[in-house]
């Protein structure tokens, strides 16, 4: 019940959020790896761009995106095989 709570309280502070950044996406994702890397190492897991693309929308929610999206199969490796 309390993780509900949570998203949506979550979901109605994300209307609030600005989301009109320029945003390139291939210095975003280098970011990401580059935090995401001591647990792709650990989990021995490759983490690999191609291409880059300018989107607008809210960095902090782009960021957050993409870091869910690579989290996920780096710490789980397994889980998407």
């Amino acid at each position: 019940m309390s993780q509900m709570t949570n998203t949506l309280l979550e979901m109605s502070e994300l209307r609030n959020i600005k989301c009109s950044d320029k945003i390139q996406l291939a210095p975003m994702t280098d970011e990401v790896f580059a935090d995401l890397a001591p647990i792709a190492d650990e989990k021995n897991v490759s983490l690999t761009r191609d291409g880059d693309a300018l989107i607008i929308g809210s960095d902090t929610l782009i960021y957050r995106m993409i870091f869910n999206l690579t989290e996920t199969p780096s710490v789980t490796p397994d889980a998407i095989r």
